[in-house]
């Protein structure tokens, strides 16, 4: 799965769940359910954090379109 195939995954998960926003344990608590693994993502972007901001600018242009 490539980074970008990635985010776009990410952010119509976070889309689904009305959010910009998610925290490392939020985004665990949801099990299986989760299109990408945290650590796939960690590993892919370099941090939660990085993310996060990755997925902000990402889901703002998904916004738009629902």
């Amino acid at each position: 799965m490539t980074k970008d195939m990635m985010a776009k995954a990410l952010s119509e998960f976070l889309v689904k769940h009305k959010t910009d926003k998610m925290d490392l344990s939020e985004y665990k608590a949801h099990g299986n359910s989760v299109p990408v693994k945290d650590y796939l993502l960690r590993r892919a972007f370099g941090s939660w954090n990085r993310v996060l901001s990755a997925m902000q600018k990402d889901t703002q242009l998904i916004w738009k379109l629902y």
